[in-house]
């Protein structure tokens, strides 16, 4: 962005691969021209606000007149800011902070970087539509540590719905779930019914081959012996040429497919 720091700046550095520059429309558009001529793939988000850039600045006063009221408190939940990169105190989420989370990158690897590295391996989405999963499937894959990445809310879809498939997503990986929540305390468990068996035999079966009509597999796996022998035989050699002449039984082809079908 050499040229344009007064202009742009670095709203959010969503992963090693995402980044989301943000300021005047002119020298935006100027440098997503030279990235598209340099064969880099970017396209222009739209947004009303260009947040977290200088045109935020001029708001400043405005916002922190708007957030004096607000009393923060400790989270009850942990809480990594995506501002600062480090977690949130007790006192912190006041008038200040909340005009910097306007103004100042979003530090989204940064943050989930250290919690991959801290052992947290279960990311949510929390938004109306879910725009940074592929940020975070691509931070907890490059991190080489297993890991499940999912939504809430889905554009266009129940719900309920939505919410139900993730927190069954969740479930799935071991993710503990207060279904009292779901169902009230009145809740009954039932145990599902086990799975029936198939009952689909896969043992080899005594078939009727074409080796002259005893058609036992053990009558194939006979001449299939003598066959091996016969290789270091000439006098078996030329007999087993003279067997296909003789009738009642079958060719050297035929055997072999018999040994084929009875195994």
């Amino acid at each position: 962005m050499a040229g344009y720091e007064d202009r742009l700046s670095v709203a959010v550095s969503n992963s090693r691969r995402s980044t989301v520059l943000s300021g005047e429309p002119a020298a935006l558009g100027a440098v997503l021209s030279k990235l598209k001529g340099q064969g880099i793939f970017c396209k222009q988000v739209k947004v009303d606000v260009a947040a977290h850039s200088p045109q935020v600045d001029v708001l400043r006063e405005d916002l922190l007149s708007a957030f004096s009221d607000l009393l923060p408190r400790a989270p009850i939940l942990a809480m990594r800011s995506t501002v600062t990169g480090q977690p949130v105190g007790e006192e912190e989420l006041g008038a200040t902070y909340w005009a910097d989370n306007a103004r100042q990158p979003v530090r989204l690897a940064e943050v989930v970087d250290r919690l991959v590295g801290e052992g947290h391996g279960i990311f949510v989405e929390l938004s109306p539509h879910p725009v940074l999963l592929p940020a975070l499937e691509e931070l907890v894959g490059d991190s080489g540590t297993a890991g499940t990445v999912t939504g809430s809310l889905y554009r266009d879809r129940p719900e309920r719905a939505s919410m139900l498939a993730a927190a069954g997503r969740l479930h799935v990986v071991g993710g503990p779930l207060r279904l009292e929540r779901l169902y009230g305390e009145d809740g009954r468990r039932v145990e599902l019914p086990t799975y029936a068996w198939d009952r689909q035999r896969y043992w080899l079966e005594a078939l009727r081959c074409r080796c002259g009509g005893s058609g036992a597999v053990n009558g194939c796996r006979s001449w299939w012996a003598k066959r091996k022998v016969g290789q270091r035989s000439r006098s078996t050699v030329s007999r087993r040429k003279g067997l296909q002449k003789r009738s009642g039984r079958c060719t050297q082809a035929a055997r072999c497919d018999a040994w084929a079908r009875c195994g």
